[in-house]
C-alpha cells in the first residue's frame, strides 16, 4: 500500500514515470516480493530487484511492469531501456541486456583512485580507539560469556530497556584487554 501511495503521489507531482530499486526478491516462497508487489502497485514503470540473486537475462514483464535482476556478486552489469507512455507512466516497451564483468575489463583509473582514497579514510576511522577494557571479554555460543554480556548490556542501555538479550551465535570475536578500536567492534 505504501509503495502504491508513493507512486500515485509522485505521478501527481509531475513525475513522468516511477520505478523502484527493491531488495524483496524474485522467485518462490519468501523471495516473491517483486512478483507480489506489481499487481498491488498500479502505475509502476519498472523494478530493479535484488535479494534472491536471480539472473534475468531479459526483463520479465508482469502486468506491464518490467522486472530485472543481474544475478549475484557483481558478475553482471545490466542495462534497461524503456519506452514510457506519458499518459500512464508505464513502460510500453522494454529491452534489457546483461554484460558480464570479467577480469579482462581494465579497471577505470579514477574509480580505483576513489576506492583507494575511501579505503584510507575507512582505515583511519576503524583505527580510532573507542575505549579500553581492564580484562578480556571471552566469546562462546554455548554458555554465558563476556562479549555476550557486554553486548546485551549495551543493547539494554541503548534501548532504555529493563533487559537485553543477544544471540552470541551472531558475534564473531572475543575482545582482548586493552584498547578497543572501531575495527575490533566492527569485527
Amino acid at each position: 500500500e505504501a509503495v502504491a501511495e508513493q507512486v500515485a503521489r509522485l505521478r501527481a507531482e509531475g513525475a513522468d514515470a516511477v520505478g523502484i530499486i527493491s531488495h524483496m526478491g524474485y522467485g518462490e516462497g519468501a523471495y516473491r516480493g517483486d512478483l507480489k508487489l506489481v499487481p498491488q502497485t498500479p502505475g509502476l514503470a519498472f523494478i530493479v530487484g535484488g535479494h534472491s540473486h536471480t539472473l534475468l537475462e531479459t526483463p520479465h514483464v508482469v502486468h506491464g511492469t518490467p522486472i530485472v535482476q543481474a544475478g549475484d556478486y557483481g558478475r553482471f552489469v545490466g542495462r534497461l531501456d524503456l519506452t514510457i507512455d506519458p499518459a500512464t507512466g508505464q513502460a510500453t516497451d522494454s529491452r534489457g541486456v546483461l554484460f558480464p564483468v570479467t577480469d579482462d575489463i581494465a579497471p577505470a583509473p579514477d574509480v580505483v583512485a576513489a576506492i583507494e582514497a575511501m579505503r584510507a579514510d575507512v582505515a583511519q576511522i576503524l583505527g580510532e580507539p573507542l575505549g579500553s577494557l581492564a580484562q578480556p571479554l571471552d566469546l562462546a555460543d554455548d554458555r554465558e560469556c563476556g562479549v555476550g554480556d557486554w553486548m546485551a548490556d549495551r543493547l539494554r542501555a541503548f534501548m532504555g530497556a529493563q533487559i537485553g538479550l543477544i544471540s552470541t551465535g551472531l558475534l564473531r570475536r572475543s575482545l582482548p584487554a586493552g584498547v578497543v578500536t572501531r575495527r575490533m567492534r566492527y569485527e
